[in-house]
């Protein structure tokens, strides 16, 4: 560990004592705490941590305490704290500890910087498509195992929110908040080009579905409820019926064959039958605990994001009888979006990052991964993409 990574303290008789981590532990957390006492007389400290390398910590504090907010990789580190009674000398040290960050079983291998905070991402064949907001919709290519490369960036309207791909057509809708639902031709994933858009109020949430020959596209317009339409050739979309309410803010949707379930915020979840998309019948409903944000549908079971409620498991089977099968309340951070990954269950927790549950019958936590404020998860063949407001889009193996 060469000194000239990190400063060296002068001779003095005080000493600063670490806490944590501790020497020679081992740190799962992927944003680790550093704490250490506060000497007598020190008002000001100054926090080092370092690798073989590089410097990748080097604050100034006022406190005893400092959480890593920057990404750091697995790997062994070494910390050290100077602390200064002057305000402007650090003539107070610590010993050198070291610690090994290896968070398990999933870590961060990388993170992409982001031109706006990730609603929501999609795959379509080899690109992952981002609603990054008023930044529009941004297109990255998988180039490897753990690495993206950003192609295109296409502004639309207002602020994207959502956004769905159709393999079969070559179309992309995309839930542009104000900005109407919008229909892109990306049958050159590389440069979108704009096909047509249909007034909704609000839309924050989209989903298609091929029936038979004719491809669906259902919006959650958080105003007004779900809408219904149908696309046709040349990608322009008819509108069937009326908006159906769901008796509070419509959140999200998801489709089981002839199901569509709704997120309706504060209400809990709506399930219709649209076997008639011109005239949705409510079949059934559950009041859940806070606020239902987003509904992703695995299996016969329904998974919802309740916001400072944490999450939950709704089985739908009986769509008339929906009967709620499990609860998990970690009392902090707020769910806004949930996911299913292989056999994980992937709650999107704001600003305690990403809960990772094994199995999906139960909410069995295995994981959490911290970032500065998750907003979106999806699942590809070789990890996890989450979309973060700060570090962009995070890639966890």
């Amino acid at each position: 560990m060469g000194c000239g990574k990190h400063p060296l303290a002068p001779p003095s008789s005080a000493t600063i004592k670490l806490i944590s981590p501790e020497n020679g532990s081992v740190v799962r957390n992927t944003q680790p705490t550093f704490d250490w006492e506060k000497p007598s007389g020190a008002s000001l400290y100054r926090l080092i941590v370092f690798n073989a390398t590089d410097t990748l910590i080097d604050q100034t504090l006022a406190n005893d305490s400092y959480t890593a907010y920057q990404f750091l990789p697995r790997g062994e580190y070494r910390w050290q704290v100077f602390g200064s009674t002057d305000g402007v000398n650090f003539d107070i040290a610590s010993p050198v500890w070291n610690f090994t960050l290896l968070p398990a079983p999933f870590y961060i291998s990388s993170i992409f910087t982001m031109p706006a905070p990730v609603n929501d991402l999609f795959q379509y064949r080899d690109y992952i498509f981002a609603a990054c907001n008023e930044a529009g919709i941004v297109v990255l290519k998988v180039t490897s195992s753990d690495s993206l490369l950003l192609i295109a960036s296409v502004h639309t309207m207002d602020k994207a929110k959502a956004l769905v791909a159709d393999s079969s057509s070559g179309y992309l809708f995309v839930a542009d908040y104000r900005g109407n639902l919008l229909v892109y031709d990306i049958t050159n994933p590389e440069a979108p080009s704009f096909v047509n858009s249909q007034f909704a109020r609000r839309v924050v949430d989209v989903k298609s579905v091929l029936v038979r020959d004719t491809l669906f596209v259902i919006a959650a317009d958080e105003d007004n409820g779900i809408l219904i339409f149908s696309v046709e050739p040349g990608g322009f979309i008819t509108q069937h019926g009326s908006v159906t309410p769901v008796g509070g803010y419509c959140r999200s949707v998801d489709i089981m064959d002839t199901i569509v379930v709704a997120a309706a915020n504060e209400v809990g979840i709506k399930i219709f039958s649209w076997a008639k998309p011109d005239s949705l019948v409510l079949v059934g409903e559950l009041d859940l605990p806070g606020t239902s944000l987003d509904v992703k549908i695995h299996n016969g079971k329904a998974y919802v994001a309740l916001g400072l409620s944490g999450v939950c498991i709704v089985d739908i089977h009986n769509p008339a009888n929906p009967q709620l099968v499990s609860t998990y309340n970690p009392q902090l951070g707020n769910c806004v979006a949930v996911n299913i990954w292989n056999n994980y269950i992937l709650a999107v927790m704001g600003s305690e990052g990403l809960f990772v549950f094994n199995g999906l019958e139960a909410l069995r936590l295995t994981q959490q991964i911290d970032m500065p404020y998750a907003y979106s998860a999806l699942g590809i063949q070789n990890g996890v993409l989450i979309g973060d407001r700060d570090w962009g889009v995070v890639w966890v193996k």
